[in-house]
C-alpha cells in the first residue's frame, strides 16, 4: 500500500479488519512511526518492498507508484487508485499480459463513511490522530503539513458566535 496519510491509515485498518496484512510505504518518518506503532510493516520507499504482491492500493499519488505497481504486481493482481495523478509514461502492457485489474476510487459512499465512523467509535479500527490549530494559526498548520510533521489529519478550528466548528 502506498501512502500512510489519513486515507492510507484507514485503508490499512480496513484491510487489517478483513484479515489482510498491509505493508505501508510512507516516506514521512512521523507517519511511518505511527503506523509501525500500530503493528504495521512499513517501508520508506517502494524499492524496500519485497516478496509477492497481489494488491497495491495507491493512496499517495506520488510519482512512480503506478508504473512500479504494474510491473511488480503478481499475475491477476489488482491496483486500486485512490490518489489522483497524471501518469505520462507507464507500460500498460503489464495489465494485459498479467491480467491485472485496475480500479479507481473517487470517494466513498455515505454508507462507507457511516461504516468507518461506526468501526472507529466501537474501537474495531484505530483512527488517525487529529492535530488541530485555531484559525489564527492556519499558517503554522500549513507549515507543519509542508514539513511532513502532521501524522494524521490536520484540522482548523474556528469560533463563531460562541460555537466551535471544524473544517477538515
Amino acid at each position: 500500500m502506498a501512502g500512510g496519510g489519513p486515507v492510507g491509515w484507514l485503508v490499512a485498518e480496513l484491510l487489517r479488519l478483513d484479515g489482510h496484512e498491509a505493508i505501508v510505504v510512507e516516506p514521512l518518518p512521523g507517519r511511518r512511526a505511527g503506523l509501525a506503532h500500530l503493528g504495521y510493516r512499513v517501508a520508506s520507499a517502494l524499492g524496500d518492498v519485497g516478496g509477492p504482491i497481489s494488491l497495491v492500493v495507491d493512496c499517495a499519488a506520488a510519482e512512480g507508484i503506478v508504473p512500479w505497481a504494474l510491473e511488480r504486481l503478481d499475475p491477476r493482481g489488482a491496483l486500486i487508485v485512490v490518489g489522483y495523478r497524471t501518469v505520462p509514461e507507464a507500460d500498460f502492457s503489464f495489465i494485459a499480459r498479467k491480467e491485472l485489474t485496475v480500479r479507481g476510487v473517487r470517494s466513498g459512499s455515505r454508507e462507507d463513511l457511516v461504516r468507518v465512523l461506526d468501526l472507529g467509535s466501537s474501537g474495531r479500527i484505530r483512527l488517525p490522530p487529529v492535530t488541530t490549530w485555531p484559525l489564527e494559526k492556519i499558517n503554522d498548520a500549513l507549515i507543519a503539513l509542508r514539513r511532513g510533521e502532521v501524522i494524521g489529519k490536520a484540522v482548523i478550528t474556528f469560533a463563531a458566535d460562541g460555537l466551535t466548528s471544524e473544517i477538515t
